[in-house]
Order: structure tokens, then sequence, then C-alpha cells
């Protein structure tokens, strides 16, 4: 395979658009600018290494970098057994009242007179 030879305004513009988009991942830059997909990561390796900016760590993805702290997420996960849990049940009683043949709303409305 012949290595290609880019331009210098075409490596910026790629390393710019790397750096400008969200959630931006090498592989979607270099499939998106018809390169190998290791080519974007080392031109923008090397542009970092020239503006003395190596030691910063790989871009995240923007979902990552917006993530909740762990606690909001735990609290998310037992929102959302409840909400699991309420649907069983209303399942399950719509099942019972079906067996039964009664209509739920009918039973519902005169429980709570």
């Amino acid at each position: 395979m012949a290595l290609k030879d880019y331009s210098v305004e075409f490596r910026a513009d790629a390393v710019a658009l790397y750096e400008s988009t969200p959630g931006a991942t090498y592989k979607r830059i270099a499939a998106d600018l018809g390169v190998n997909r290791a080519t974007p990561r080392e031109w923008v390796l090397r542009d970092r290494e020239r503006r003395g900016a190596a030691a910063l760590p790989a871009k995240m993805p923007a979902r990552a970098a917006d993530a909740a702290p762990a606690a909001d997420s735990d609290e998310r996960v037992r929102q959302l057994e409840a909400r699991v849990a309420e649907g069983l049940v209303a399942a399950a009683v719509g099942n019972v009242a079906e067996l039964l043949d009664v209509d739920v709303d009918e039973v519902a409305g005169a429980a709570c007179s």
C-alpha cells in the first residue's frame, strides 16, 4: 500500500474537525475524510505534541463527558426498576381481571367510593 502525502492544510483541517466535533471518533473522522482510520489519530497526537498539549487525555465521547455522577445513576436505576415493577403489577391485575371476567375500572371505582 502506497503512502499518501496530504497537504498541511488538509491535516490541520482534519485535526480541527476532530477537535471541534462533539463525540467525534478517529474512525468516524477517517471515514468522513476517506483516509486510513489511524491517520487522524496520528495527526491529532502530533498537533497536540506540537502545541505542548501531549499530556492531555484522549477526547471523551460527548455522552461520557456529560455522564451523571454514580449516585444519580443509582437513583435513575431505582426509578426505572420501580416503573418496571408498576408495569408488571398493572399487567398482572389486568390478567387476573380478564380471567375473572371483571372490569378493573369498575372494581377500582367501587373500591374508591
